[in-house]
């Protein structure tokens, strides 16, 4: 789908040409282009050390003294933390600060630019993102592909549910579903009547996230078939559970039913 140029996601892909991440002629560089990455990522947490150890502060658009400094460091190539011991950093820093070990984060810009080049994407290829994350990386699926062809499971419900109703208002439809990457992938009950099956993964090898602090630890590695592609995610340190099917399964359109956060992107 094609839709105006956001300017401030434009400067950022300015950025990641003028770093040798992306290259003008990249069909890559119009989804980046028209994607609002602010969009997705209302509020985020920066960790800072102390003696005591990392604390955490807590970031938000809403808050105009704090917009500026928002601005900044969305429309850059750095990694914000979205999410704390597996809530949303808004609930997991009510007081605006707080400790704890990050659990989610949406992945610096130009480490996706890396990801999603080694898929080799054209325009038949469908993708099975394993962990929704913030959203950002499957809105730059869907713009560059269409909302047809991606498909993104999340083991947290309140991460699909945030993503879907983000990239609803931004026009985008992937299917999503609340799903452990670690299973199985089902073909239903957790995509609607009215989605495509999605692709068929081969089963990916899950590595998991260090502390925060500790860099990118995006490591996250699937293995390709014929017209179906997986993108590397994030996922939580511990072996998470099934979700039950009836806490998912659903496009990026309303739904009666809020999910939550859960790891990268």
């Amino acid at each position: 789908m094609s839709r105006p140029v956001h300017p401030p996601s434009s400067d950022l892909t300015d950025l990641l040409i003028a770093n040798d991440s992306l290259h003008a002629d990249d069909p890559l560089t119009d989804a980046f282009r028209h994607v609002d990455r602010g969009a997705l990522v209302p509020a985020f947490a920066v960790y800072e050390h102390t003696p005591h150890g990392t604390r955490y502060r807590l970031i938000r658009r809403d808050d105009p003294e704090q917009y500026d400094e928002w601005a900044s460091r969305v429309y850059a190539d750095e990694t914000p933390i979205i999410e704390i011991k597996g809530e949303p950093v808004i609930d997991a820093l009510p007081a605006g600060t707080g400790k704890g070990r990050w659990t989610s984060s949406s992945t610096m810009p130009g480490l996706m630019v890396q990801m999603l080049t080694e898929l080799d994407l054209t325009e038949d290829v469908r993708v099975l993102e394993i962990g929704v994350g913030s959203g950002y990386n499957a809105a730059l699926l869907c713009e560059r592909l269409g909302s047809d062809q991606v498909t993104s499971i999340d083991i947290s419900s309140r991460l699909v549910s945030d993503a879907a109703e983000r990239l609803n208002a931004l026009g985008y439809r992937p299917v999503l579903a609340t799903f452990d990457g670690h299973q199985a992938i089902p073909t239903t009950p957790h995509t609607t009547a009215s989605s495509p099956r999605p692709p068929s993964p081969t089963s990916p090898r899950m590595d998991h996230p260090g502390q925060a602090g500790r860099g990118d630890p995006d490591q996250h590695r699937g293995r390709r078939r014929r017209g179906d592609a997986q993108t590397p995610r994030r996922r939580r340190r511990h072996r998470p559970r099934p979700v039950p099917s009836a806490a998912g399964g659903f496009h990026a359109r309303p739904y009666p039913q809020s999910p939550a956060p859960g790891h990268r992107r």
